[in-house]
């Protein structure tokens, strides 16, 4: 459901037209305070924005679930043609030492790559990009690397066989015999497929003697191509720098490893071979540093006159101080229990470096006064027109009493659930008829409409002007508080006192789901983010309900089947396979399978935080 017809009643607001104002005659970067302002209207007001500015946004949030969840209300906003984008954070913390996933890996560097068109005006146009407080942490090359090592091949030109995929490898893309994944490629004579990172799928290169003939996109399944594509980017198989081994594998041969536990000095001396062949480090955050000398941020990639807006920039400074803190004690625990060798170099960004980023942009920040600020560059805005609408827990009476008052008052309302039919059936009882739409609101807005489709929270937008006199005693707290010509937004949550729980946001498509499923071999190894090290045994179809009343078959759903110590078995959802990745421990020797429900995967997290919490302790 598409509730953009919304932002233009928000456009025509007196403190939204303050706002946009405010940053049509900054010529210098500075601080906007957007205070009062309730969280269920931040995404409409940053939808708003967006669309009024056309200029790029950044928005950060404290932490990655709020950051998806911001993400999915302004999908709500924004249409097709308007950009969202989610900088997904890694998952582990800084020192954590988890494996890379490799597609989380390549939906970043598209991002990055689309950031940076933007950026040298080669893709212009507005976006909103929406990332966490850790995402800003990450080290990541410098612009000019990327766009150094990237690559566009075009229809009629001339590829060197050899030596572009010498190039291809040596930035971490992996030979194979058929192509499933991102970082992958096969060759067949004068047929090459590859699976760019950032892209959405394989591309299939016809070569005509030393001459690009075709560019086809393929299903990796069928292996059936379709369409035609003029021009294809090729990225980096991996956000560090591989080409840059031979650098990184001397700074670490020269830090003092004595202090390390002997089979931790075994592991260790494994990777560094590993690392010296050109291959990923299985924690490449870890060696991050050591591949790039001078580490970018996030914020080094967005165009000049990019707009950060903070959502409760008092969370998002907390989150980011405890990643640092917890960091910091990461690394003392590691060292003292010779895990890691003193004195490596710090794998994240601390606070001043990313403040110190942050200061070139224009920021606005919401839910926060600017006391405190710098007088000379931040302006606060009282954004109170936008507010929590009242609950009624299921109460219909009350909510048709309020609708027909509304109606009179020519209060505009939409309500937007997930149980349409049942809502329509309730108001038609107590003769309401609302006009019922699917895909995006019409304009202009009737005066009852209901939606199909899932918000969190509804909001009121109350018209300049006095509150409407009541004109009998049924109306509610609620209603006596609507202005006349009022904008009101309800949602499930209002209505009933219940919300649809939203998963959290995959990082995965469905394509890309099927596509690592099929990359997995049975028998592989793979580590789960939360129980550890497994053995992948295969897919497995389950019926996940009751058959309906139609008769038609239960519905079912496709599970991976992993396998754990002691014959302990966890089946994973095929929407979930962002949870696992392929585990890329170094040498020959098999790991040790972990134990589902123990503590057996204290090697990485549990120990970890056992001793931080020793520590603290003390």
């Amino acid at each position: 459901m598409l509730l953009t017809a919304l932002l233009d009643e928000l456009r025509h607001d007196p403190q939204f037209a303050q706002v946009g104002r405010l940053l049509a005659r900054r010529g210098e970067p500075g601080q906007i305070a957007l205070e009062n302002i309730i969280p269920a209207a931040r995404p409409p007001v940053i939808a708003a924005l967006a669309r009024a500015s056309e200029r790029p946004l950044l928005v950060v949030a404290s932490r990655q679930e709020a950051a998806a969840r911001l993400h999915d209300s302004l999908a709500c906003y924004l249409t097709a043609g308007e950009e969202l984008l989610l900088w997904s954070a890694q998952d582990a913390l800084p020192y954590e030492q988890l494996p890379g996933d490799p597609v989380a890996s390549s939906g970043r560097l598209g991002t990055l790559n689309r950031l940076l068109r933007a950026r040298d005006g080669e893709h212009p146009g507005a976006f909103v990009l929406i990332t966490s407080a850790r995402g800003l942490q990450g080290l990541l090359m410098p612009p000019q690397t990327l766009t150094g090592w990237r690559q566009e091949l075009r229809v009629g030109d001339r590829f060197e066989i050899s030596e572009t995929l010498l190039q291809w490898v040596s930035s971490g893309y992996d030979p194979v015999s058929a192509v499933e994944g991102p970082g992958q490629f096969s060759r067949r004579g004068g047929l090459i497929d590859v699976y760019p990172m950032g892209a959405e799928g394989p591309v299939r290169i016809e070569l005509f003697g030393d001459e690009i003939d075709s560019l086809r996109p393929f299903d990796p399944t069928t292996q059936r191509s379709s369409g035609r594509l003029p021009v294809i980017t090729i990225l980096p198989a991996s956000e560090l720098p591989l080409w840059e081994y031979e650098a990184a594998a001397t700074r670490l041969r020269a830090l003092d490893t004595s202090s390390l536990r002997a089979e931790v000095s075994v592991d260790w001396e494994r990777t560094l071979r590993l690392i010296e062949q050109g291959q990923v480090p299985p924690a490449p955050d870890l060696f991050a540093p050591y591949f790039i000398r001078q580490p970018a941020t996030l914020l080094d990639y967005l165009p000049p006159e990019t707009l950060v807006v903070t959502d409760e920039p008092s969370a998002v400074r907390l989150a980011a101080e405890q990643v640092e803190s917890q960091a910091i004690e990461l690394r003392f625990s590691f060292e003292a229990s010779g895990e890691l060798p003193r004195d490596m170099l710090r794998p994240y960004h601390t606070q001043e470096t990313i403040n110190a980023a942050l200061a070139r942009h224009t920021r606005l920040r919401l839910g926060e006064s600017a006391e405190g600020l710098p007088t000379d560059e931040a302006t606060a805005v009282n954004f109170d027109q936008l507010r929590e609408p009242g609950g009624y827990a299921g109460r219909m009476v009350q909510l048709a009493t309020d609708l027909k008052r509304f109606g009179r008052q020519g209060v505009r309302t939409v309500i937007v659930t997930e149980q349409t039919e049942r809502l329509r059936e309730l108001l038609a009882e107590r003769d309401i008829y609302p006009q019922i739409v699917g895909d995006q609101l019409p304009t202009p807005l009737p005066l009852l409409t209901l939606a199909t489709g899932t918000l969190a929270h509804g909001w009121v937008h109350d018209a300049p002007g006095e509150a409407a006199e009541d004109e009998d005693e049924d109306a509610g707290a609620f209603t006596k508080g609507v202005r006349a010509g009022a904008i009101v937004v309800l949602t499930d949550h209002d209505l009933f006192g219940t919300v649809r729980v939203a998963r959290r946001a995959s990082r995965r498509s469905s394509a890309q789901h099927r596509a690592f499923v099929r990359s997995l071999t049975p028998g592989q190894y793979v580590v789960h983010l939360e129980h550890g090290i497994s053995r992948y045994t295969g897919m497995i179809t389950r019926t996940v309900g009751e058959p309906p009343p139609d008769g038609s078959p239960a519905p079912t759903r496709e599970f991976l089947t992993l396998e754990y110590a002691a014959g302990d078995r966890l089946f994973v959802p095929i929407d979930q396979t962002d949870r696992v990745a392929p585990y890329t421990g170094s040498g020959d020797e098999e790991p040790n399978l972990n134990r589902l429900g123990s503590a057996e995967w204290a090697k990485t997290k549990s120990r970890v935080k056992r001793a931080v919490a020793d520590m603290a302790d003390e």
